[in-house]
């Protein structure tokens, strides 16, 4: 804000330049474009990020906390490092994970804001935890960075942050999960990174799903073709020798059913997630 370099997610060391990125590069300055380069309004829905890529349902930020701890220093020192972090490791999850409620820095009618930790169902059974804040997918949203710099949300206790959120892109057909992710180390580094994944919205539309429908219905066919062959082959082994399982006794035999076992298990998750609507 105090200079003309525009600094880019990968450029943040410092938690001032995390809330400036926040409030001016990412919110509104990127995912909530309304209007084009020439100052036109967008032709299309607004909230699109980069012009070309539509947010789909808001965004989520989540950080996780390391345990207040003693500082390993001399009672000397107390007065520099009155309180230190415990170490957690792999984003947070393991180690001295801090779970309890933290107050914000600034009362709001002079009752203390607080922020709780809470879990988020994933699917399939699986839990994540951290302290969550969901944002609609409305610019009016983006004063709430404020208000969380202010409170002093990313403080000394805070290990691990991830802003996640999902756009589509139309001219492509195109769904993506977008994450940034900063690590904050115990010497006081921030270590940023960036991750996406894109999933197609649609499935055998294109010439080129075309061909790869024809490629994996050879494949189907070359499968059923081997699973008939080795069928066949177990069939003649069990009834020459008189026992059920005389084909296993060759050990390649046995491998080569485990092979198709789990090719089998491969054609019907390729198949779960081509018919999947939710994908």
């Amino acid at each position: 804000p105090r200079t003309l370099e525009t600094k880019t997610f990968m450029d943040i060391q410092t938690v001032d330049e995390f809330w400036d990125w926040h409030m001016i590069n990412f919110c509104p300055g990127s995912v909530f474009v309304q209007s084009l380069p020439n100052g036109e309004p967008m032709a299309v829905e607004p909230n699109t990020m980069l012009f070309h890529n539509r947010l789909t349902s808001g965004f989520r930020m989540v950080q996780r906390r390391g345990k207040p701890s003693e500082c390993p220093l001399g009672k000397e020192w107390t007065v520099f490092a009155p309180i230190c972090t415990a170490r957690t490791y792999l984003q947070g999850l393991f180690g001295d994970v801090d779970k309890e409620p933290f107050k914000g820095a600034m009362p709001v009618d002079e009752v203390p804001v607080t922020y709780t930790y809470s879990e988020m169902d994933l699917g399939a059974g699986f839990k994540e935890g951290g302290y969550f804040q969901t944002f609609a997918a409305d610019p009016s949203e983006c004063a709430r960075l404020e208000e969380l710099k202010r409170q002093r949300w990313i403080n000394r206790h805070t290990q691990f942050y991830r802003l996640d959120l999902v756009v589509y892109n139309p001219n492509v057909g195109l769904f993506a999960s977008v994450n940034f992710k900063v690590t904050f180390d115990n010497t006081g580094n921030l270590e940023p990174e960036y991750f996406s994944e894109t999933i197609s919205a649609t499935m055998y539309t294109s010439w080129t799903d075309m061909v790869r429908l024809g490629l994996e219905v050879i494949y189907v066919i070359c499968w059923l073709g081997l699973v008939g062959r080795n069928a066949y082959r177990a069939y003649s082994m069990a009834k020459a020798e008189k026992r059920t399982f005389a084909f296993f006794d060759e050990g390649v035999n046995t491998m080569l059913f485990i092979q198709l076992v789990l090719n089998l298990m491969i054609i019907i998750t390729w198949v779960l997630i081509a018919l999947n609507e939710t994908r």
